[in-house]
């Protein structure tokens, strides 16, 4: 009985183990922004600026960098007009070949089930990825992390510097800068 107690225990410690071994490493990029942008500059440059809520993350690849693809349900159009779905594009994710999961400075892969303010535009075929898929359109923010806010009640949260503020004085210096 021992015996048989001492192997299980073995055998669990080992496929931790494995387990832990076969896991992606965490990786933290760093870079600059060719252009840092202020709530009023993202107003002016976004084509679209939307709180959409994620559904789900459709895949992750590389492209020059890892990137991942969500599903993302539109909940207002604050400018102009997104259908009722769309896929985001966003900076980071799983490098299967490198085994890394790579993420930009504090950016974190936006989580499905959470709702998030955007500054958009539209994915150009030139930029190496499709601009559409499975009939959805694709977009990704102007800005990167700079751009992307999440929505927390009446309050977002900057994804970059993690700047606080009301929804509803963002929204009003979005609808001044248009």
């Amino acid at each position: 009985m021992k015996k048989m107690a001492a192997l299980a225990l073995s055998l669990g410690v080992l496929g931790i183990g494995v387990y832990q071994m076969n896991q992606p490493e965490q990786v933290i990029a760093h870079g600059s922004f060719a252009k840092a942008y202020t709530d009023v500059s993202a107003s002016q440059d976004a084509q679209h600026v939307v709180i959409g809520k994620v559904k789900k993350k459709i895949k992750s690849y590389v492209k020059g960098w890892p990137q991942t693809e969500l599903l993302i349900e539109t909940e207002q159009n604050v400018k102009g007009e997104l259908p009722s779905q769309f896929i985001f594009v966003q900076d980071g994710g799983l490098d299967e070949e490198a085994n890394q999961f790579v993420t930009f400075e504090n950016y974190e892969i936006v989580k499905p089930g959470k709702s998030y303010l955007f500054f958009l535009n539209k994915v150009n075929e030139q930029d190496e990825i499709s601009s559409e898929e499975n009939g959805l359109v694709k977009y990704w923010s102007i800005g990167g992390p700079q751009t992307v806010y999440e929505i927390n009640d009446k309050k977002v949260k900057n994804l970059y510097n993690k700047q606080a503020k009301e929804l509803k004085e963002l929204e009003n210096i979005i609808k001044e800068n248009n």
